[in-house]
């Protein structure tokens, strides 16, 4: 009998760790208004997630080093999970049925953008390619851009100032 309850509780322990761990990071897909036009794009893009840090990952689905990146950030992903928001955003340029495929496995928001205002994002941040990062802190201000990926601890540090 003493066994059955350890197995029992064993079992229980293991559900609820389970439950937690795929409930602490998840998918959702968002959009903005594709009218939106300049800053207006980014402003919508991170106004939800005001009073927390927001990591922008600015990326495509053929995309080597995006892709290699979003595998080494994941240790930074499970620390700082809940206290960051994580957004990814692509446009076009990565066919819609491959970024279907792909963006579940890459916890955080996603947003698919039109080929404007990516464009218009990317210049915004006077970026020549991806994969390209932008933090916002808890205000809403941008406080880092990085052209590449600089390693977690950059990334990291960045987020928690």
């Amino acid at each position: 009998m003493k066994y059955l309850v350890q197995i029992f509780l064993a079992t229980v322990l293991f559900a609820s760790y389970a439950q937690t761990a795929s409930a602490q990071q998840t998918v959702i897909v968002k959009s903005i208004d594709s009218t939106l036009v300049s800053d207006a794009i980014f402003k919508a893009l991170v106004a939800p997630y005001k009073g927390k840090p927001v990591l922008v990952d600015f990326w495509a689905t053929w995309c080597g080093p995006c892709r290699a990146a979003m595998k080494t950030i994941q240790p930074v992903k499970d620390e700082l999970w809940g206290k960051v928001s994580f957004l990814y955003v692509t446009g076009p340029s990565s066919p819609k049925e491959t970024w279907e495929q792909m963006k579940d496995e890459i916890h955080g928001v996603h947003y698919y953008v039109t080929k404007a205002q990516y464009s218009a994002l990317l210049a915004q941040f006077e970026s020549q390619g991806i994969p390209t990062y932008v933090i916002v802190d808890k205000d809403g201000n941008v406080t880092g851009k990085y052209i590449g990926y600089p390693g977690n601890e950059v990334i990291k540090t960045a987020l928690q100032q």
